[in-house]
């Protein structure tokens, strides 16, 4: 692989076949979100685009998992598919709430990644991809999401991350899913920080600062607790590098790193004001520390799947069945079922969602590949104590730590573009 740093604007003006089918993947999905939200907030939404913009996506690059010369992701994506149909006729006899379409649907969100990183590794084969370009893109997917969140909470257009009847704070711009845009926003600002400091320049500070930005304007405690806590750990472990991973000498070092300081305080002193204004945001972190914020769900998932049979926790009851149920307990108000074609209520904790929908079997083995990726991206870490691997280790483990934690990460085709890259990386230093 090659790892030669090219600006964006130059490859605007000698783009190739395999370069645009990148942008595709990894930079235009932000703007078919964005044009999706803006569609739903004008009650034009006859259709998500979002979906099927990714439909196209994981039909366009499926093929390509069989054409790869590593046979990993084959094996696995047959194994995936293979279970998740007979464990679809289990569900088929003892629900009476099962769709084939919606579990389709969500199987494809859990597919989505691994068709993406087969059709990589296949253009690797072929044309070797150049990975500063793929951080760019991910960077460039990031930064343009931040900059749509600044733009909505300097106009007011766009939409509020909480209802109004909660007395909320936060802009998600046109976003809907508020959780997955943070998480695919902060793993974008995880590589903006390696840019900046293995590439030291204004514009890459001004990226960072931009997405900093765009991630508090969200107030999610994911990405607000994300972005703070990856400035730190960015900002003290370039001491350790060497200089020809951090190509700046210690004086420019400690500079760097009070000039952050000065506008991490600064931020933080504005972040402050405005939770003096919105005192129920003080409230909210106060009771994050007493109680995770998805306590009662969890504890609904847990009653419910200590309650199952053994053969219902072997093979699940499929994702809108559990989620039905989890709806269900969660507002008592709720005497009946929802509609088959409608989704019930996520845990929002990739681990108990996986494991209530798909039941052990299913569930481990959707979960298996990312630890895979984890374990292994410590381990090359361990050997070759660089920044890109430091990079690459520590978005996989906000991501690892984000699915267990607030969910809306394995199952998120919004994150999807991004975290492949990760998995990219480590497929690549192993082959």
């Amino acid at each position: 692989m090659i790892f030669t740093s090219s600006p964006l604007v130059d490859k605007l003006k000698k783009i190739s076949l395999s370069d645009f089918s990148l942008w595709l993947i990894l930079f235009i999905p932000v703007f078919v979100d964005l044009a999706n939200g803006l569609l739903l907030s004008k009650n034009l939404h006859f259709f998500s685009i979002g979906i099927l913009y990714r439909t196209f996506l994981f039909l366009a690059t499926f093929i390509f998992i069989g054409l790869i010369q590593q046979k990993t992701l084959l094996v696995y994506s047959s194994a995936l598919t293979v279970t998740f149909f007979i464990v679809n006729g289990f569900w088929f006899v003892g629900s009476d709430n099962y769709s084939l379409i919606h579990e389709s649907q969500f199987f494809i969100k859990i597919l989505l990644p691994i068709s993406l990183l087969s059709f990589l590794i296949y253009l690797n084969q072929t044309k070797e991809i150049k990975l500063n370009f793929l951080i760019e893109l991910v960077v460039y997917f990031g930064f343009v999401a931040s900059v749509a969140l600044i733009f909505s909470f300097l106009t007011g257009m766009g939409m509020e991350a909480y209802k109004k009847s909660e007395y909320s704070f936060g802009i998600k711009s046109y976003f809907i899913a508020i959780n997955d845009i943070g998480l695919a926003v902060l793993l974008s600002y995880i590589f903006g920080l390696h840019a900046f400091f293995k590439n030291f320049g204004w514009f890459n500070f001004l990226k960072c600062f931009i997405i900093f930005c765009g991630l508090l304007l969200l107030t999610s405690r994911a990405a607000t607790l994300g972005a703070l806590g990856c400035t730190f750990l960015f900002l003290f472990s370039i001491i350790f590098f060497k200089k020809n991973d951090v190509n700046l000498s210690n004086v420019t070092k400690s500079i760097v790193i009070i000039s952050f300081l000065i506008c991490f305080i600064a931020g933080t002193y504005q972040l402050y004001r405005v939770y003096q204004k919105y005192n129920f945001l003080i409230v909210k972190f106060e009771k994050l520390l007493e109680e995770t914020p998805r306590h009662k769900t969890i504890s609904l998932a847990q009653k419910r799947i200590n309650g199952r049979s053994w053969l219902l926790n072997l093979t699940g009851e499929g994702f809108l069945t559990f989620s039905n149920r989890i709806a269900k307990q969660y507002d008592y108000n709720l005497t009946q079922w929802t509609k088959s074609e409608e989704v019930g209520k996520l845990v929002e904790q990739d681990y108990y969602d996986l494991v209530g929908s798909y039941g052990y079997v299913l569930g481990f083995l959707v979960l298996l590949f990312p630890t895979v990726m984890l374990l292994k991206m410590g381990w090359i870490f361990l050997r070759n104590r660089t920044l890109l691997n430091f990079t690459f280790l520590t978005a996989m483990c906000i991501f690892m730590l984000h699915s267990f934690l607030a969910g809306h990460a394995l199952i998120s085709p919004t994150v999807a573009p991004v975290i492949v890259v990760v998995y990219f990386y480590i497929f690549s230093l192993k082959n």
